[in-house]
């Protein structure tokens, strides 16, 4: 039986070779399979270091990918993807092709490139493909300003957001404010403050992005004040028993009205508008025996502001 074996062996494997040569009359590469040895065609490539798939940071990405191939063999690797790039591109022979990849501007997705190496066989042409996924990118959110201070008359205000975010909504808690957001650029109208204290709220912003396997969700906050009205250009007064007329400049950063319910003491105009206004007091004459005190409130919307007093002697009996 040895002798049989021994027999077909010596004849088997001169004839293997014979028929391992190809019409060009290369000699077909012989690699192992497993137990077995077979042929392969010499003109060929292929990955050394195949996967179906392989991932990359969303930054600063690189990665080595090792061509096996015939030192005849002319091949070349390419994508579809424009942010992929290839250093060399083809080549003869085995080489290692480094990748480079775009930093990924997106926070919120993921995304897949085909890169493909093709050669031709004496099948004609041939390829085999590998994908790249590239991870998100680590969330962005700026804004102009993260502070915001309204002047008393209140208005409209835009700040420009610069985000790789996705899903970017806006609110505000803030009765006095109205906050909107359209093509990251954000809109926010404060009323004008008719109180008398200083205003204060926030505008809320929050934004997806995808963590290393879920989605996520930020915040930022932006800062809203808003300065209380002032009313200036009035002090208290002494005026004689005889009377007096006199004028006082207001000042004011919004609109104004002015109150007295004394009938010997006259105003006007009894209201005025943001900026100056010349007022006229008139101070009747004091009869009585008895000194007498007075006031004007003035008032910024609703709410009273400033109170001037005012202080005449008593009139004398001649």
């Amino acid at each position: 039986m040895n002798k049989i074996r021994h027999y077909i062996t010596a004849v088997a494997l001169p004839l293997l070779a014979m028929a391992m040569i190809g019409c060009d009359g290369k000699l077909d590469e012989l690699v192992e399979d497993g137990n077995y040895t077979i042929s392969k065609d010499a003109n060929y490539a292929t990955w050394y270091n195949y996967e179906d798939s392989f991932d990359v940071d969303a930054s600063s990405a690189k990665y080595e990918l090792q061509v096996s191939a015939a030192s005849s063999t002319q091949w070349n690797v390419s994508s579809g993807a424009s942010w992929i790039h290839f250093s060399p591109s083809s080549g003869n022979g085995s080489e290692t092709v480094t990748c480079t990849f775009d930093d990924n501007p997106c926070a919120y997705l993921k995304r897949r490139g085909i890169i493909t190496l093709s050669y031709d066989g004496q099948s004609g042409g041939e390829s085999k493909s590998t994908v790249v996924v590239q991870r998100a990118a680590a969330p962005e959110f700026d804004i102009d300003d993260e502070s915001i201070r309204f002047p008393v008359a209140g208005g409209t205000i835009t700040r420009r957001i610069i985000t790789n975010c996705n899903n970017v909504q806006v609110s505000s808690s803030s009765y006095f404010i109205n906050a909107t957001l359209n093509s990251n650029l954000l809109t926010i109208t404060a009323e004008p403050n008719t109180s008398n204290m200083v205003r204060s709220g926030n505008v809320q912003l929050s934004y997806d992005y995808l963590g290393y396997s879920s989605m996520h969700t930020g915040t930022k906050s932006i800062n809203i004040s808003q300065a209380k009205p002032t009313l200036t250009g009035f002090s208290d007064r002494t005026v004689s028993s005889y009377g007096e007329t006199f004028t006082m400049t207001i000042k004011s950063d919004y609109d104004w009205t002015a109150r007295c319910n004394y009938s010997w003491i006259s105003i006007t105009p009894t209201k005025g508008a943001a900026g100056e206004t010349v007022l006229t007091v008139t101070v009747d004459k004091n009869s009585s025996s008895y000194s007498r005190t007075g006031y004007i409130y003035f008032y910024q919307g609703n709410s009273r502001e400033e109170t001037m007093m005012i202080t005449q002697g008593r009139g004398t009996l001649y």
